[in-house]
């Protein structure tokens, strides 16, 4: 959870701070919009008011194969820089926190599915160091990793962890240099504990966590480790019978605890200002995701998804609570606050730094981007990232085969075409990039040519009288005004195949599907969003459905045609009405043409 390092309370303070809020100035700027989906922003802001930013994107996906690699972004002289890829490993990483050190240096933290461990890193040597891991066991699924710094510079970070099919806590820190990891057990709750969120003052480490009671019914808990380790039985912050979930946590300059949560009546907040936790409605609207920070008058800063798409900053400076939109819920764009970590920070001057997923279009059926919004009338907006809208890619390369004859040898035989698709980093088509590239297998020819208005080019091999495979490499993509970047490749090279001299009975042995399939969602559970993926060996007419166990439609995730090829969506735990569904296990129906496939996920919250 953001916090600050120093507080200067005054009267003075407090009359900026006051006129600082309620402007409406909001700006948005994009951090990152490209053809490739980024996800999880989280930020910590500086001393100097520099908002630091980390995200995940997308940054390969061939076949079936997913990569997602971390982002870093800044606003060092009041503009927003292009971000930068700080993690290269070639795995599945996702939910990223970041946090920064009394000198401004920042730390980050991050889960990596693919190796079942968490991971981080830091720049305190002027650059970002390798990734390391604190914790590994491929036995496991450590989620949702949060961060906190201390004044002296040690990392503590707090993870979930599936044991034995029940969630614990885990609780790491560097103390020494190198990090110690304990499990801090499931406290005998049913279900474990899972959904937590850290912070750190004056020496003590506080952790709020959520635990599943019953079907719909969860409790926020609280632990520190005052007096040198946490508590075996936690604090029940909250009780009420309802769907208590997502808190996140500070400590003011007095030593309270704030946990802000969401439960079945909207968003709350509860403190511990005379020893036992008082709660308070913070706003009765349908809220989705939250995030919480403290500023510098110790005023408590909300920010939350509220009417479906709109964001909302939400702080009780000046004792009651008071509401301005930092989005439009009309505005078209679909925006979401991230779940748990960060989200939001205030800096010295009071000013607001947010950071959220924008879902292009229709509910995340489209493009996922990262946004940044602040109140700050300083603010400069965006450095123009060069690698943003200023790149190319082969979006696809779809093999053909023609076949000739007329009697005689010399006009006989195949020809095989791969017709090349290139997009920007925004997924437009791109005309007139030059491609060249080779064949391999039955020939060794080159071919070259430019993309039309489609972005498309066709480029033919020799004609072979003979049978086997054609496989057609990309050699080089150039344009005018784009820059190739072969590492957004959705893939290079393709493969087609002849078996006789029937062009009737010629068959496309490549990456292209051979069957109808639906593959395992992953993660799996998941929380707060999953991937789902499926194979069509042929155009068809899609159907991707989410329903309940009553066998109640939730969500409606794609309905319309589709070509040949490996696809796969992104359910974000919402129904087709925006709102969050409950933890539970869900059934993902899939039709295409006469082929139907459904299987079960589970959604822990």
């Amino acid at each position: 959870m953001r916090t600050f390092k120093t507080f200067t309370i005054a009267t003075s303070i407090l009359l900026v701070v006051g006129g600082i809020y309620g402007q409406s100035n909001w700006q948005s700027t994009d951090v990152a919009v490209s053809a490739k989906n980024e996800f999880g922003p989280d930020v910590a802001v500086g001393a100097d008011g520099t908002a630091h930013i980390v995200f995940r994107k997308e940054t390969v996906k061939v076949k079936n194969s997913h990569r997602y690699d971390i982002f870093y972004a800044n606003t060092t002289s009041g503009t927003l820089s292009a971000p930068f890829q700080i993690t290269n490993l070639g795995a599945w990483l996702q939910n990223s926190a970041i946090e920064l050190d009394a000198d401004g240096d920042v730390h980050v933290v991050f889960e990596n599915n693919s190796n079942h461990t968490i991971m981080y890193l830091n720049n305190v040597g002027g650059s970002f160091s390798a990734p390391i891991d604190i914790g590994f066991d491929p036995t496991r699924s450590p989620r949702h990793p949060d961060l906190v710094i201390d004044a002296t510079g040690v990392a503590h970070i707090v993870y979930w962890n599936l044991v034995n099919s029940v969630w614990r806590l885990f609780y790491a820190t560097n103390p020494a240099g190198s990090f110690i990891v304990e499990d801090l057990g499931d406290f005998g709750l049913a279900n474990g504990a899972l959904q937590s969120s850290i912070t750190e003052r004056y020496g003590v480490v506080h952790i709020a966590f959520v635990s599943n009671i019953s079907s719909g019914y969860w409790n926020v808990y609280y632990i520190n480790n005052q007096g040198g380790s946490f508590a075996s039985s936690p604090t029940v912050v909250i009780n009420n019978g309802l769907s208590n979930r997502r808190p996140t946590i500070s400590v003011d300059s007095q030593g309270a605890v704030h946990i802000v949560y969401l439960d079945g009546n909207g968003l709350r907040h509860a403190h511990n200002n005379g020893g036992t936790f008082v709660h308070e409605s913070i706003n009765s609207e349908s809220v989705g995701g939250t995030a919480h920070a403290l500023g510098p008058a110790d005023e408590i800063g909300v920010v939350t998804t509220y009417d479906v798409s709109g964001l909302k900053f939400i702080t009780n400076l000046g004792g009651s609570w008071t509401s301005e939109d930092i989005t439009d819920a009309g505005s078209g764009d679909v925006a979401r606050c991230c779940y748990g970590n960060g989200g939001i920070g205030i800096d010295g001057d009071g000013y607001v730094h947010v950071v959220s997923r924008i879902d292009r279009g229709n509910a995340g059926k489209t493009n996922i981007d990262i946004r940044y919004h602040t109140n700050n009338p300083n603010f400069g907006g965006g450095s123009g990232p060069p690698n943003e809208g200023n790149e190319c890619f082969i979006q696809d390369i779809v093999m053909s085969l023609s076949f000739k004859d007329k009697g005689k040898p010399s006009n006989r035989g195949w020809t095989a075409t791969a017709t090349v698709l290139i997009k920007d980093d925004q997924g437009n088509s791109v005309s007139e990039a030059a491609v060249s590239g080779h064949w391999t297998g039955l020939t060794s020819d080159t071919d070259n040519g430019t993309t039309g208005s489609d972005g498309r080019v066709s480029l033919d091999s020799d004609r072979i009288n003979a049978t086997g495979t054609f496989t057609f490499t990309v050699d080089n993509v150039s344009h005018p005004s784009l820059t190739y970047n072969p590492a957004l490749n959705v893939l290079d090279s393709n493969s087609i195949s002849n078996l006789s001299k029937s062009i009737a009975d010629a068959t496309i042995i490549n990456s292209m599907p051979s069957e109808f399939q639906l593959l395992p969602n992953y993660p799996n559970p998941f929380n707060p969003e999953t991937t789902i993926s499926y194979q069509l060996p042929e155009q068809s007419q899609v159907k991707l459905e989410i329903y309940n166990f009553s066998g109640q439609l939730v969500r409606s995730l794609f309905v319309g045609p589709q070509n040949q090829g490996s696809h796969s969506l992104v359910w974000d735990g919402m129904d087709d009405a925006g709102q969050n569904v409950a933890s539970g296990v869900y059934l993902i129906q899939m039709t295409a043409g006469t082929f139907a496939a459904s299987q079960k996920i589970s959604l822990i919250r």
